[in-house]
């Protein structure tokens, strides 16, 4: 059974990734293996490309501002607009994405089951300091470190850039 822990998006590690911010909250270590849980700073036109997680299940949680999310499955056409309050849930092998279309920056949780995909994020993201909220410049090299990591590592299949 995993120790009780706290943690504050303020102070907790802290890493740019595909021009987001992601505030790492919870991981599989800290979890016992249950979960990973993510603060992140979505800015205006950020996001991740589309991607499929082999692993593990998905779910968002809005905080502040709205960011779109296309999820592929049966029965959902087109995008889905979710400003804050709403809640959702990928499962794994279903192709998703979410990303901010308004002009202010938006702000969620999101978390997998079980945990140990947030572990990208230490290895392909920019560190940050603690408490930081503005993205790193995204490179191409970038990109390519964490659509090959995702796969190799972490059984997240990233399409690649258009």
């Amino acid at each position: 059974m995993p120790n009780p822990f706290a943690a504050h998006a303020d102070s907790a590690p802290t890493f740019s990734i595909v021009s987001d911010v992601y505030r790492v909250l919870a991981t599989r270590e800290t979890t016992g293996g249950v979960l990973g849980l993510v603060d992140a700073i979505v800015p205006p036109g950020g996001g991740p490309p589309p991607h499929v997680h082999t692993r593990e299940d998905e779910f968002f949680f809005i905080l502040e501002g709205e960011v779109t999310f296309d999820l592929e499955s049966p029965g959902v056409r087109g995008p889905i607009i979710a400003p804050a309050g709403t809640f959702l849930f990928a499962p794994r092998n279903q192709k998703h994405r979410f990303y901010n279309h308004t002009a202010r920056p938006a702000r969620m949780l999101f978390g997998v089951l079980p945990g140990g995909m947030e572990g990208l994020f230490n290895d392909a993201g920019r560190r940050l300091p603690s408490g930081a909220t503005e993205p790193a410049p995204v490179t191409e090299q970038d990109l390519m470190r964490l659509g090959q990591l995702a796969a190799e590592k972490y059984g997240c299949m990233i399409d690649p850039p258009a």
